[in-house]
């Protein structure tokens, strides 16, 4: 997202534009870099390379936490496991940006709403760790997500869902396609968590990451 170029007067008296362009940054693993890990930069327009500047937003995250709660790991056998991914979670709260509006949202048959937007750390980890998943429910993955677009659609500044599921969509009310399109007009990024060895797949995971 790009607002419009600004006039600008160098140190020096030349007259130019500044261009404030907003992303995310990965490296060659697909691992997000933060500014400081930026020695220089160059940005190429119509073959032109012109030197720029990178540094942190200070615009807060809003993000939603989205929790598979299907039957897929509603089992006795499935417990341990889930345990273990609601701890891992509820300690990467604490490494999210300071003022991030948090909300945790499950999905299985419907989509749930566990918090409602909060900067309190504490609270977001208490909800994750509340969590339970259902011996009967269904995967809806996609509704899920196009929930979770929708709910954050009004929201202020850089927006992402962090989504974390064992299970593939099985419910096919929404197509990866239609989660990528409502996401885009949003700008909302999402992160697809999978869980390996369970139905889901890394092509499926792909398919929602790679729109935005």
């Amino acid at each position: 997202e790009t607002p419009p170029p600004l006039q600008v007067t160098t140190a020096g008296g030349a007259v130019g534009l500044s261009l404030q362009p907003s992303f995310t940054l990965l490296d060659g693993e697909d691992q997000v870099l933060m500014a400081f890990e930026i020695v220089d930069a160059n940005i190429d327009i119509e073959g032109e390379s012109y030197t720029a500047v990178v540094q942190e937003l200070e615009v807060p995250w809003t993000i939603i936490y989205l929790v598979v709660t299907s039957k897929t790991l509603g089992g006795f056998a499935t417990s341990p496991t889930f345990k273990n991914i609601k701890n891992i979670l509820a300690t990467s709260v604490e490494a999210l940006p300071d003022n991030s509006n948090i909300a945790v949202m499950s999905f299985a048959s419907s989509t749930s709403t566990a918090m409602e937007f909060n900067q309190d750390t504490e609270i977001a980890t208490t909800a994750i760790r509340n969590l339970t998943a259902s011996r009967l429910g269904t995967s809806c993955m996609n509704n899920g997500l196009y929930d979770a677009v929708n709910k954050l659609s009004g929201a202020p500044g850089r927006k992402a869902i962090i989504l974390v599921t064992a299970s593939a969509d099985d419910c096919a009310r929404r197509t990866p396609q239609e989660v990528g399109d409502l996401a885009q007009s949003n700008q909302v990024q999402i992160y697809p968590v999978g869980l390996q060895g369970y139905s889901i797949t890394q092509n499926s995971l792909d398919a929602l990451a790679q729109p935005t």
